[in-house]
């Protein structure tokens, strides 16, 4: 499966590129590289002995979502991991970084579509980051994440269909 990673060269996405090359997948990292650098790929080929292109670009713009398919497409599935940086200031500007997921959402969305995408998985490191006191707990994190994946369909991801 080819797989294109908007955020790839972050932290969450350069491990992702990695246990998918392991897996036997193709992986292609779409980033601004705002939080992270282009010598990630370079690593990841070191890791896996596999190279792994990196187009860089913001995801929430269709042309660099366009771009990242000419070159490398099609994709199978794509992965949204891209958020901005630090996660603390998801709640002092929750608006901001609602935006920020759906332009880069609808980006994906819109161009993957038109190409022939028929798998999407939005990843949010949200519980990660979050105030234990307001966590649903360990156990209830567990069956939340089972139960949105079953509803997903399967391995967790989306289908999608144009009309």
């Amino acid at each position: 499966m080819r797989v294109l990673l908007a955020g790839g060269a972050g932290y969450i996405g350069s491990h992702t590129a990695v246990a998918l090359v392991e897996a036997g997948h193709d992986a292609v990292m779409l980033d601004e590289l705002s939080n992270a650098s282009a010598t990630t790929a370079d690593r990841i080929a070191q890791i896996t002995g596999t190279s792994v292109p990196l187009v860089v670009g913001d995801a929430a713009a269709d042309a660099a979502v366009v771009s990242a398919f000419g070159e490398h497409g099609p994709f199978d599935a794509i992965v949204h991991l891209r958020r901005s940086r630090p996660s603390g200031q998801s709640m002092q500007m929750p608006l901001q970084w609602y935006a920020n997921n759906l332009r880069t959402t609808w980006a994906l969305l819109r161009v993957g579509l038109a190409r022939g995408s028929g798998r999407f998985l939005f990843s949010s490191t949200g519980t990660v980051y979050s105030d234990p006191a307001g966590t649903l707990g360990p156990r209830r994190v567990v069956e939340a994440r089972h139960e949105a994946a079953r509803q997903c369909g399967r391995r967790g991801t989306l289908r999608l269909r144009s009309r």
